[in-house]
């Protein structure tokens, strides 16, 4: 993790090194989705409700949801990868 400071504010906020795997495209299908999942999807509106609760601003919790829809991402890739258990041959 990276420290960069936050614009004019004097506190560094981490952010995760993508190199070369984070791109524009990513970047925008990410937001796309994030923004969709904010109108209509019940467990991420609830998740934002949560956030503005804690006293997030609007930019701190388009960044939380981010994250929060990278690690289900993640977890629906990494349980589909794996292998099963080949059926045994009859």
């Amino acid at each position: 993790m990276h420290s960069i400071s936050a614009g004019t504010q004097a506190r560094p906020i981490g952010r995760l090194a993508m190199g070369d795997l984070w791109d524009s495209r990513h970047c925008t299908s990410f937001a796309r989705s994030r923004g969709a999942r904010m109108r209509s999807h019940p467990a991420t509106k609830a998740y934002v409700a949560r956030r503005r609760a804690e006293g997030k601003s609007k930019r701190e919790i388009r960044r939380c949801l981010k994250r929060y829809i990278a690690r289900q991402l993640y977890r629906a890739l990494t349980t589909t990868m794996t292998p099963t258990s080949a059926a045994p041959s009859t």
